[in-house]
């Protein structure tokens, strides 16, 4: 479950349902940063190193998310 990968940002909204963290961790990588969690793609690459590299497969690689330093 992600929630115990992400439990500083329990109650926030990307953890609502599986849509929703899709949805704003998509985002993050898409985007880059926002004002809300998870903030950034280093932020997720800290968690979830294999994750933003599924997202660099799925949406190909992105400015905002090459200097991520994958674990």
């Amino acid at each position: 479950s992600n929630a115990s990968l992400y439990p500083q940002w329990q109650g926030s909204h990307f953890m609502q349902n599986a849509r929703e963290f899709f949805a704003v961790t998509g985002t993050v990588y898409l985007v880059g940063q926002i004002k809300q969690p998870p903030f950034d793609c280093q932020s997720l690459a800290n968690l979830q190193p294999a994750y933003v590299m599924f997202m660099q497969k799925l949406f190909g690689q992105h400015t905002h998310c090459d200097q991520v330093q994958l674990r």
